[in-house]
């Protein structure tokens, strides 16, 4: 066996191991995972949408109408605004899990502490900005601290 990969499993592998094992990292691995479907469905429904053939535009426009993106544009409300949202709800649950106590509860209880911190828009509104991918690395933070 070459030598760089037996040092590697000596002394790295034993030590990523430890890490991998992290329950707050493994909580965050199954947020996300968990949304996984969510973030496919946005995604083909952003590509369809904002397909750059014109052929296929115009075959959709003449096709359908006018509102034809409607329906890719609400499911992107469903999966990409709220991502921050999801990913909260994600992580706190497998998080509780992890230290065997409710684990619904927490997850509620998490997002509406997200959204208690998140900035509200003029007319007292949650901000899909801040719901979505903008606000995704306070939301993970917040959750991983583990308190």
């Amino acid at each position: 066996m070459n030598p760089v990969m037996q040092w590697m499993e000596k002394h790295f592998i034993p030590v990523a191991g430890r890490i991998g094992s992290q329950r707050h990292l493994v909580a965050v691995r199954d947020g996300f995972v968990a949304i996984m479907p969510l973030i496919i469905i946005g995604s083909f429904a952003v590509l369809i949408n904002n397909l750059p053939i014109e052929f296929f535009q115009n075959f959709m426009l003449n096709t359908f109408g006018e509102g034809w993106k409607t329906l890719g544009g609400n499911i992107w409300d469903g999966s990409f605004a709220v991502l921050s949202l999801l990913v909260v709800a994600g992580i706190s649950y497998n998080l509780a899990k992890s230290y065997d106590v409710d684990a619904l509860s927490a997850a509620l209880l998490a997002v509406a502490c997200y959204i208690i911190f998140t900035p509200t828009t003029d007319d007292w509104g949650l901000s899909y900005a801040w719901t979505g991918s903008q606000g995704l690395f306070v939301g993970v933070f917040d959750r991983s601290r583990g308190d």
